[in-house]
């Protein structure tokens, strides 16, 4: 359509709407090869070794600073600042902090905050993501982590869902962990927990 108009105004549109699906292309075959990572691991061996968690959400958060400040965004860490040890593969658990980062990021508006935070409870790593985003409609909260589907109503297919929390959600499971939307004051806010492993160090 652009290369039959002569409309420069046409050429910008068309430009635009071709720059969006690219973006949304790019991040469905993100989504899906991570999906596929994430299937090869449960059909076969797991070759999984001690992850210093630290390390990985602070790479995660650094990684991510330039697209929160794009928006204006106060993206931060907080919590433990020794290493935190759980049995892993360090590129699964790497593309689960950034999926909910980078949904954290998307849905808090610009001048916004996000915050990653872990710690320790008995024998679990405990980390959280919150947003100062719009929230999570309780219509949309049952389906979050499920695989999207067209019998699920329009209106509960939302954003916040998707291949993205499924994929988390799968990652997490293979690890032994789990995740949860929490109550929170504003916005959304995402925990999740991982067995806590010995330190390479002690052994």
């Amino acid at each position: 359509m652009a290369l039959a108009s002569q409309q420069p105004q046409q050429w910008y549109e068309s430009l635009q709407a071709m720059s969006t699906t690219l973006d949304n292309t790019i991040q469905l075959t993100e989504r899906l090869l991570q999906l596929s990572a994430v299937k090869r691991k449960e059909q076969g061996e797991r070759h999984f070794s001690p992850v210093n968690l630290y390390e990985v959400v602070q790479t995660s958060c650094f990684t991510r600073l330039a697209q929160a400040r794009s928006k204006g965004i106060d993206l931060g860490y907080e919590g433990d600042q020794d290493a935190v040890w759980v049995e892993g593969d360090e590129v699964l658990l790497g593309e689960l902090c950034g999926n909910l980062l980078d949904n954290a990021i998307r849905h808090t508006p610009d001048g916004g905050e996000v915050r990653l935070k872990v710690w320790r409870d008995a024998d679990r790593l405990l980390a959280e993501v919150q947003d100062s985003g719009p929230g999570v409609e309780e219509a949309v909260r049952e389906v979050l982590f499920q695989r999207p589907t067209a019998l699920v109503p329009r209106e509960q297919r939302a954003e916040r869902g998707g291949l993205g929390l499924l994929i988390v959600r799968r990652m997490l499971e293979l690890h032994g962990g789990d995740i949860s939307l929490v109550s929170s004051t504003a916005g959304a806010c995402f925990r999740f927990s991982l067995p806590l492993a010995d330190s390479p160090l002690s052994s």
